[in-house]
C-alpha cells in the first residue's frame, strides 16, 4: 500500500511540479500504466480515488498544450478516468462538468486531428450518470455534430463522432429523439458519398441508431424533405446514371424513405418523385441492384403500413393486449373487409368511413405488390427470387394481424402464390417453392392450432408462425389467425393450382410426385380445420352443406383433370393422389356429416355417364331385385360419393397403380367408410359398383375379386363390432348382403383368367396358376369369415330374418340359370368358388347346436340350402364328364361334406326332404359311375359316389319314427333305387338289394312303379331280391285249423269278415272280404276255404287301402263247380297259397 501511494505521489509531483518538457510525458506515461494495472486491485483504485481531484486539474489544463504527446497523453488519462465506473462516481459534479466543457472545447478549437478524434473518443467512452449527461446533452451534441461535419476531412473522425454519436443515443434516446433533426442530416448525406467507407461508417450508424429516429419526427421529416428537394434527388438521378452507383443509390433511398416516414405519404408529389428511382432498380438487369432494390422496398412498406395501421385499428379500438389485438382482427376481417365492397355502419348506427380507408389501404397493398410481382414472375436468378420471397414474407409480417383479411390474402397472398406454384420445383427453386407450399400450409393450420390452444385453456393469442426456413424468413414470425369457412374457396383454389400449372412446365415424374405430395399435406391440412367448423353447433346448415359440396367438387374436378387436361400428363402420382384425396375426406371430416342423410352430393362424374348405360341399368334392374340404384345425378351422402369415386379410380387405373400400394390403401380406405354409424349405405354402393363392372364386361376380374376381399373384411370388422356399435338390419339389408356374397361366385362365371388352359401337361389337368391361386383361397377365406359373421348377427339379431336360406336360394338361381348345355365354357374359378361355399355352408350346418338350429327351420327354408348342395353335384358331375381333365379335389371334398350331414340327420321328415331334393343328384351321381370308376384323374369322385349311397341307405334305416316302406314311399324311391338295384358296381347293388329286401320285401302287397318292373323281375328270378319276406308262422301252421298268424273276425256288415295279421298288434293290416254271391250261398265250403277265397277275390288294394296295381292272384277259381267238386276237392294251406302268390307275380 505504501508503494501505491509512493507511486502516486511521484506521478502527482510530475504532473504539478515539472520542470522540463520531459517531465509531464513522464508523469502521464507513469499514469497510464499505473491505470492499467488497476484492474481488479481495490487498493490501487481505493489510492486513485484520493487523489483524483488533485490529478485532474493539471490534466484539464494539459489536454489544450499544444504539445500534441502532452494532450494526447492527458486525453488517454482523461478517458480512462470517466470510462472506468469506480473512478467516475468519484468526480464531484463541478468537476465533471468542467471535464465536459473542456471536451466540447477542445473539440470545436483544436487545430489537430489526433486531439479532436481523442476528444470525440472521450464521449463516446464517458460513464456518467444518464441525467447527468441529458444536463449536458445540448454541449456534448455539439460537439459530436461538428465532429460529424467533419471540418478536416478525416474518416477516423467521423467514425469517432460515429460511435459518440451511438452512446448519447443509449444513454439518453429521448433526448437524441426529438434533437435528432440535429445530428441526423450529417449522417443521411453521406450516403451518397462516393467514398464507400463513408457510406458504410453512415449505414452502420444508421442500423445502429434507428430504433430511436423511427420513425422520424416530423422535424426530421421536414428537413429530410427539404434536403431531398434541394439537393439529394439531383444527387440520386445522378449516381442512377453513373455505372456501379445503383446499389448505394438505391440503399440511400431506402433510408431516405425511413427518415421521410409519414410525410412523404402526404406529399404525393414527393412520393412519386422518389418512386421513380426504384422503377429504375427493379428493372435493372443486375441482381445486385435487383436485391438491393428490394431490401430498400421493405423502407417503404414500413412507411405505408404504419401509418396507416394505426387509422384502421381506431376504428375498432386500441390494442390493450393480445385478446383485444385478436378481437380487432377478427372485428377488423367481419366489420371493416367486405370482399363484395359492401358497406358497414359503425356501432353508434352512422355510416363509418372505416371502409374508404380501408379502401386505400388496399391500393397501398396493390402498390407494394406490383414489383414482387413482377420480380418473381419474371426469369431472374434465384438469388434475386429469394430475396424477392424475404421481402414479400416482410411485408406479410408488417400486415400483423391484418394479413388475415380476407379483402387483403386476395391482394397479398393469392398473387405470390400462384406465380410461385406455377413454376413448380424445378432444381433451381425448389427450395422458393417449398417454401411457400410450407408458409400456405402454416396458414391453413393456424386454425388447428388456435383451436388447439383454446381448448387447453391458454391465452387467445395470435399464432406466431416462423414460416420455412428462419434464415430466409429473417425471423420474421407472421400472425396468422384461425379462418372460417369463408376462406375454404381460396384455399381449395391454392390448392387446386398446384399440380396443373406444375406439370404444364415440367412433365418428369419426380416433379409430379413433389407436387401431389403437396397437394395431399395442404388437403389434409385444410380439412383438420374445416372439421373443426362442422363441430361448432353454432354452424349454420348451409354453410356446412356450402363447404361440403366444395370440397366433394375439388376431389371431382381433380379426377376429371386427371383423366382430361392431365390425361397426356401420365404419371401414377396424380392417379394415386386421387385416392389419396378421398381417403383423407373420410378420415378427417366428422362421420355424423359424411353418412348424414341430410347433406347429399349430385352424381355428375363424367366417367357415370359411361357406365351406367341403358343396357346396364336395365341389367342392374333385372338383376339386383329388391334393393334401390343410384342413377346418374341421383343425390348420394358424402361418404357415398367418396366410395364410388374411390372404386371408379380404382376400377380406371388399376393397371398403373402397383397393386401393394392401391389395395394397402384401400384396406384403410374401406375400414373407415364400413365404420359410420350406417355401413349398409356405403355396401350398396360396393355392391353396385362391382355389379356395374361385371356387366361392362371388364376383363380384369381378378382385380374385382381383390376389391371385394378388401371391402369384405372390413365389413366382416364392422359386423363382428354391432354389440359396441349397433346399426339396423333389415330384410332390405339382407338382401344387399346377398348380393355382396354372390358377387365372387358371380365374377368367377364371367372371367377364366384365374385359371391357366393346361398347366400341368403331366397331369392333364387345368389347375390353378400357383399365385392366383392363393389369391383365391385368401378371397375364400374372406368369404367364409364375412358369411360367418353375418349370418351369426342377423340370426341373433334379426330372428325374422333368414339369411343363409336366402342366400342359397340366390346362389341357387345363379346356378340355374346358366346356359346348361354351355358346360364347357364354363369357369374353373365357378366350379372352385360353388364347391368352397358349399362345403363351408355343409359343415356350418354340422357345427354344435347350428344343426338342431337348422333342423327346426321351415321346410322351405332347409328346401333352399339342400337343393344349393344338390345343385352343385349335378353341375360339377356334369363338368368333370365333359371336361375329364380338371381336378376334382374340390368336388370330392363336397360329397364328404354332403355324407357328413347325412349321418347326422335322424328325424323322418328331414330324410325324407333330402331323399327328395338330392334324387337327381344321386341317380345323375350313380349314373356317371361308370364313367368316373374308369377314369384315374376323377376315381376318388366314385368312391365319395358310393360312400355317400351306402349313408343315404343306413340313414332311411335308422329314422326316427321308422320310415313306413308303402308304395308311396316306393314311388318317391323308385329313380332311386333303379338306379342302385342293377348298378354295375356290386358294392353298389349289393347294398341296394340288402336294403330293399330289409324293408320293402317285409310288406305284404306293394303298388310296384313301372320302372322297377324289369329290375325286380329279374333281381327276383335271380333269387336276390325278395318280393316278400315269408314269415315264420307259416312254416309251423296246422293245416286244417288255418295260419296261427291270420284271424278272422266279423264286420258290421252282415256278409263281410275281417282277416287279419296277429304278429304285431301294432301293425295290423286288414282286408275286407265281400260277401259271396246269393246264387253261391247253397254252395257249402270249410270256413278255411271260405276265407281264402274271400282274400283273393278281393279288391285290387294293398295293406294300406291304396289304388290299383297289387298282382294277386284272382285268375285262380276257388269257386266249387258242383258239389262233387266240392266234396272232392282238398283245402288249400297257406304254403300252397304264397306258392301261387309267388307265381303270379
Amino acid at each position: 500500500m505504501a508503494e501505491i501511494v509512493t507511486e502516486l505521489e511521484e506521478i502527482e509531483s510530475l504532473l504539478l511540479h515539472s520542470r522540463s518538457n520531459q517531465e509531464k510525458p513522464l508523469g502521464y506515461g507513469n499514469l497510464l500504466l499505473f491505470q492499467e494495472r488497476l484492474c481488479g486491485d481495490s487498493s490501487m483504485i481505493g489510492a486513485l480515488r484520493e487523489r483524483l481531484p488533485r490529478l485532474l486539474h493539471p490534466i484539464r489544463a494539459d489536454i489544450f498544450v499544444e504539445d500534441e504527446e502532452v494532450a494526447s497523453q492527458a486525453l488517454k488519462c482523461l478517458g480512462f478516468v470517466i470510462y472506468h465506473p469506480d473512478l467516475v462516481i468519484a468526480i464531484p459534479d463541478g468537476d465533471a462538468c468542467a471535464i465536459v466543457e473542456s471536451i466540447v472545447k477542445l473539440i470545436k478549437n483544436t487545430k489537430m486531428k489526433t486531439i479532436c478524434n481523442l476528444g470525440v473518443w472521450c464521449i463516446s467512452m464517458q460513464q456518467f450518470h444518464s441525467s447527468f449527461v441529458i444536463s449536458q446533452s445540448i454541449p456534448l451534441l455539439g460537439a459530436v455534430v461538428y465532429a460529424l461535419d467533419n471540418p478536416m476531412g478525416s474518416l477516423s473522425t467521423t467514425f469517432e463522432a460515429t460511435q459518440a454519436l451511438v452512446k448519447l443515443v443509449s444513454q439518453m434516446s429521448d433526448n437524441m429523439r426529438t434533437l435528432s433533426s440535429m445530428w441526423a442530416p450529417p449522417i443521411y448525406r453521406r450516403l451518397l458519398s462516393l467514398d464507400k467507407k463513408e457510406r458504410d461508417m453512415s449505414i452502420r450508424c444508421l442500423h445502429k441508431v434507428k430504433s430511436c429516429i423511427l420513425p422520424p419526427l416530423p422535424t426530421l421529416s421536414k428537413v429530410v424533405s427539404a434536403d431531398i428537394q434541394q439537393k439529394l434527388l439531383y444527387q440520386l438521378d445522378e449516381l442512377l446514371q453513373q455505372s456501379g452507383c445503383k446499389v448505394h443509390v438505391i440503399q440511400a433511398w431506402g433510408w431516405l424513405i425511413r427518415l421521410l416516414g409519414f410525410y412523404v405519404i402526404k406529399h404525393r408529389l414527393l412520393l412519386n418523385q422518389l418512386l421513380k428511382v426504384p422503377e429504375k432498380t427493379f428493372s435493372d438487369n443486375d441482381p445486385q441492384v435487383q436485391i438491393a432494390s428490394q431490401v430498400a422496398w421493405e423502407a417503404l412498406i414500413d412507411v405505408f403500413v404504419q401509418f396507416h395501421l394505426p387509422m384502421i385499428q381506431e376504428q375498432t379500438d386500441k390494442f390493450d393486449d393480445d385478446l383485444q389485438e385478436k378481437w380487432v382482427s377478427l372485428k377488423l376481417a367481419r366489420q371493416l373487409t367486405d370482399p363484395r365492397g359492401g358497406k358497414h355502419l359503425s356501432t353508434d348506427g352512422s355510416t363509418s368511413d372505416g371502409q374508404s380507408q380501408f379502401s386505400r389501404f388496399q391500393k397501398i397493398i396493390k402498390l407494394l405488390m406490383k414489383p414482387l410481382v413482377g420480380i418473381m414472375s419474371s426469369r431472374c436468378s434465384i438469388t434475386v427470387h429469394l430475396s424477392c420471397l424475404k421481402t414479400w414474407c416482410y411485408l406479410l409480417h408488417k400486415l400483423v394481424l391484418l394479413v388475415n383479411c380476407p379483402s387483403l390474402i386476395p391482394l397479398v397472398l393469392e398473387p405470390m402464390l400462384l406465380i410461385v406454384f406455377q413454376k413448380g420445383p424445378d432444381n433451381k427453386s425448389y427450395c422458393i417453392w417449398k417454401s411457400c407450399i410450407d408458409l400456405f400450409d402454416d396458414f391453413i393450420l393456424s386454425k388447428v392450432k388456435v383451436h388447439s390452444d383454446e381448448n387447453v385453456g391458454v391465452d387467445l393469442n395470435p399464432v406466431n408462425i416462423t414460416s420455412g426456413d428462419a434464415n430466409m424468413w429473417k425471423n420474421d414470425s407472421i400472425k396468422w389467425m384461425s379462418w372460417d369457412l369463408k376462406m375454404l374457396n381460396f384455399n381449395l383454389k391454392m390448392i387446386q393450382f398446384i399440380v396443373p400449372s406444375v406439370l404444364k412446365q415440367n412433365t418428369s415424374s419426380e416433379v409430379a410426385k413433389m407436387a401431389t405430395a403437396a397437394v395431399l399435406q395442404l388437403f389434409r391440412s385444410l380439412l383438420k380445420g374445416v372439421k373443426i367448423e362442422f363441430q361448432q353447433l353454432s354452424q349454420p346448415f348451409s354453410s356446412i352443406l356450402l363447404s361440403l359440396n366444395m370440397i366433394l367438387t375439388f376431389i371431382k374436378d381433380w379426377y376429371e383433370d386427371v383423366t382430361g387436361k392431365l390425361a397426356n400428363c401420365f404419371h401414377q402420382e396424380l392417379h394415386y393422389a386421387t385416392l389419396q384425396l378421398l381417403q383423407t375426406a373420410i378420415e378427417e371430416l366428422p362421420d355424423s356429416i359424411l353418412s348424414s342423410p341430410l347433406y347429399e352430393f349430385r352424381l355428375d362424374i363424367k366417367m357415370i355417364n359411361n357406365l351406367w348405360s341403358a343396357d346396364v341399368i336395365q341389367n342392374l334392374r333385372g338383376h339386383l331385385s329388391g334393393i334401390r340404384m343410384m342413377l346418374c345425378m341421383d343425390a348420394v351422402s358424402p361418404i357415398s360419393f367418396c366410395v364410388l369415386l374411390y372404386l371408379i379410380v380404382g376400377a380406371t387405373y388399376s393397371s398403373s397403380i402397383t397393386d401393394k400400394i392401391l389395395f394397402t390403401k384401400m384396406e384403410k380406405f374401406s375400414q373407415i367408410a364400413f365404420s359410420v354409424a350406417d355401413p349398409i349405405q356405403n355396401l350398396y354402393v360396393v355392391v353396385e359398383m362391382q355389379y356395374i363392372y361385371m356387366f361392362k364386361s371388364v376383363t380384369n376380374g381378378l382385380y374385382w375379386l381383390k376389391v371385394w376381399k378388401v371391402f369384405a373384411k372390413s365389413l366382416k370388422e364392422r359386423f363382428d363390432k354391432v354389440n359396441s356399435s349397433p346399426f339396423v338390419i333389415t330384410e332390405t339389408h339382407s338382401h344387399l348382403l346377398v348380393y355382396y356374397l354372390c358377387f365372387p361366385f358371380e365374377m368367377s362365371s364371367s372371367t377364366c383368367l384365374l385359371m391357366t388352359a393346361d398347366d400341368d401337361e403331366s397331369t392333364g389337368k387345368h389347375v390353378f396358376t400357383s399365385e392366383n391361386k392363393h389369391e383365391l383361397e385368401l378371397i375364400m377365406d374372406t368369404w367364409k369369415s364375412l358369411y360367418d359373421s353375418v349370418n351369426h348377427v342377423i340370426k341373433d339379431r334379426c330372428t325374422k330374418i333368414h339369411f343363409s336360406e336366402g342366400l342359397c336360394q340366390r346362389l341357387l338361381a345363379m346356378v340355374n340359370g346358366r346356359d346348361k348345355m354351355d358346360v364347357v365354357h364354363q369357369s374353373f374359378t365357378f366350379l372352385w368358388f360353388y364347391g368352397e361355399m358349399a362345403i363351408h355352408m355343409l359343415n356350418q350346418v354340422r357345427m354344435p347346436g347350428a344343426l338342431s338350429q337348422w333342423c327346426r327351420q321351415q321346410k322351405g327354408d332347409k328346401r333352399n340350402s339342400l337343393e344349393f348342395f344338390a345343385r352343385f353335384l349335378q353341375f360339377s358331375l356334369t363338368f368333370v364328364e365333359t371336361i375329364q381333365r380338371v381336378d376334382c379335389s374340390t368336388v370330392s371334398r363336397v360329397f364328404t361334406a354332403v355324407c357328413n350331414l347325412l349321418i347326422h340327420l335322424e328325424t323322418k321328415d328331414d330324410i325324407l326332404l333330402f331323399m327328395e331334393v338330392f334324387s337327381e343328384a344321386l341317380v345323375q351321381s350313380l349314373s356317371s359311375f361308370s364313367i368316373l370308376s374308369t377314369d384315374a384323374q376323377v376315381q376318388s369322385l366314385a368312391s365319395q359316389i358310393e360312400n355317400l349311397w351306402i349313408q343315404l341307405l343306413d340313414c332311411m334305416e335308422r329314422s326316427q319314427p321308422p320310415l313306413i316302406y308303402d308304395s308311396s314311399l316306393l314311388h318317391l324311391q323308385a329313380p332311386l333305387l333303379f338306379a342302385g338295384l342293377d348298378h354295375s358296381h356290386a358294392t353298389i347293388a349289393n347294398a341296394t338289394i340288402s336294403f330293399w329286401n330289409r324293408t320293402y320285401a317285409k310288406g305284404i302287397s306293394l303298388s310296384y312303379p313301372s320302372c322297377l318292373l324289369p329290375v325286380l323281375d329279374k333281381l327276383s328270378r335271380g333269387g336276390k331280391l325278395h318280393l316278400r319276406k315269408i314269415p315264420d308262422e307259416f312254416e309251423a301252421a296246422e293245416t286244417l285249423s288255418g295260419p296261427k298268424w291270420l284271424t278272422v273276425t266279423a264286420t258290421q256288415k252282415q256278409n263281410s269278415k275281417r282277416v287279419s295279421f296277429m304278429k304285431d298288434d301294432k301293425n295290423v293290416k286288414f282286408v275286407k272280404v265281400p260277401a259271396l254271391d246269393l246264387k253261391r250261398k247253397k254252395m257249402e265250403l270249410t270256413e278255411h276255404q271260405r276265407e281264402v277265397k274271400r282274400l283273393q277275390q278281393g279288391r285290387g288294394r294293398d295293406c294300406m287301402g291304396h289304388g290299383p296295381g297289387v298282382k294277386t292272384y284272382t285268375s285262380m277259381d276257388f269257386s266249387q263247380g258242383n258239389e262233387h267238386s266240392q266234396d272232392t276237392e282238398e283245402p288249400l294251406d297257406a304254403d300252397a297259397i304264397l306258392k301261387r302268390l309267388r307265381m303270379g307275380s
